[in-house]
């Protein structure tokens, strides 16, 4: 539970759900919003794919939870640049399991419904996935990285989102 006590590390703030998350946390608890493109005074810069960063960053502010939201979600982008994909969407949730385990903060990994094929109408946690893209197949490596190494967390599979702005 989200309460005053609690320090929250975003990683990707700087996206529509980010900013979202931000908003919804800072009025509540301690947070430190980050991502790679600073652009804003309450983002911070970091760059999941550097380990030692991520640490410092971790280490620094001491979170009780990580809220991982940084991804690489352009379809387009990660067929053509499958080691860019591969290195935010997978590496750098390795380091966001890693260092949630290391430093004991619970870890909220935002994956997606991409990880599955499509040919179901209606999909369930239980079914297995089946990624057609490069997204979908390095989003659902994350996921592997956080069910293979933590024993709390949770993941949540978005389907699509819209929205954002004032």
């Amino acid at each position: 539970m989200i309460n005053k006590g609690s320090r929250l590390l975003i990683t990707g703030s700087g996206g529509m759900l980010g900013d979202t998350v931000y908003s919804c946390f800072s009025g509540i608890c301690s947070v430190c919003a980050t991502d790679i493109y600073v652009f804003e005074p309450w983002l911070n810069c970091l760059d999941v794919r550097d380990y030692d960063a991520f640490e410092y960053a971790v280490r620094d502010f001491k979170p009780t939870a990580i809220f991982h939201l940084a991804a690489l979600t352009d379809l387009e982008f990660c067929e053509e640049n499958p080691v860019d994909a591969y290195d935010t969407n997978s590496l750098g949730t390795e380091h966001a399991a890693l260092l949630s385990k290391k430093y004991r903060a619970l870890i909220v990994y935002i994956s997606t419904a991409g990880i599955f094929d499509g040919q179901l109408d209606i999909y369930t946690e239980f079914d297995t996935p089946n990624p057609i893209n490069i997204y979908g197949r390095s989003k659902y490596a994350g996921e592997a990285y956080v069910t293979s190494y933590l024993d709390s967390f949770f993941v949540f599979r978005s389907g699509w989102m819209m929205g954002g702005g004032p």
